[in-house]
């Protein structure tokens, strides 16, 4: 779930015959190979230093991203995972007491520069700073998921993008440290327990349509046990 690089693409035949099929179609994932209309052609593995599972799939970041390039997404997409990953809380905008705005678009100012800028003084890093650092590893693609080849420079010129970012204060401590980009992230959460635990009360959750409480300690448990004895299957974690 959060590291594969098999993609299932869309195909590139019977697109209606227009120009630039294959470029289109391939585009969002940088690919203009030629797929097949059948589904093992569309299933395709992507480099490994560009996507890694669903946090890195363009659904995903387009679902969490703002209207424009240098829209604060990283701000959504580290919100998401926090609540949704590690099952924690951030409080919402209507706790908040200052203007809770980023400054006007500007050529030298990227949106990891533009949102940095904003939520630098203390008021604004009591729910930041559980958002952006998991947010902007997402900076090395655009708003709507597309893996961006440049971002904006301080001199008004191309940079390359920036998705690194240190986690600190992590539920897990094992979390903790550097990550340089969005799959380095995907696969420290893949790995952590921490994370699989939230998995698993999540699902609870959806499918019991309550949080669990302190009596569900022993469904919880089992859950886990069925998901890890059995290869990480979801069928049987939910059985």
């Amino acid at each position: 779930l959060l590291t594969s690089r098999r993609f299932f693409l869309p195909s590139t035949a019977n697109t209606g015959n227009y120009e630039n099929a294959v470029l289109w179609t391939g585009q969002v994932y940088g690919t203009e190979q030629a797929i097949a209309d059948a589904p093992d052609a569309r299933w395709v593995t992507l480099p490994t230093n560009e996507r890694a599972g669903v946090l890195t799939h363009p659904a995903w970041l387009g679902a969490h991203g703002g209207n424009f390039e240098d829209d604060p997404s990283a701000v959504h997409r580290g919100k998401w995972v926090r609540e949704n990953l590690l099952c924690g809380y951030v409080p919402p905008l209507s706790s908040v007491r200052v203007m809770a705005k980023v400054g006007p678009h500007a050529p030298d100012k990227s949106a990891r520069a533009r949102l940095a800028e904003a939520t630098a003084s203390d008021q604004c890093q009591a729910c930041h700073a559980l958002m952006n650092p998991l947010g902007y590893p997402f900076e090395t693609y655009n708003h709507a998921g597309y893996l961006r080849q440049w971002d904006r420079g301080a001199d008004g010129g191309q940079a390359m993008p920036d998705g690194t970012s240190t986690l600190t204060g992590m539920p897990d401590p094992a979390l903790d440290g550097p990550v340089a980009n969005a799959v380095e992230l995907s696969e420290k959460l893949a790995d952590s327990p921490y994370v699989k635990r939230c998995f698993v009360r999540q699902t609870f959750r959806y499918f019991m349509g309550r949080p669990e409480n302190l009596t569900d300690a022993c469904t919880l448990s089992q859950m886990e046990q069925a998901y890890d004895t059995n290869h990480g299957s979801f069928l049987r974690m939910v059985n």
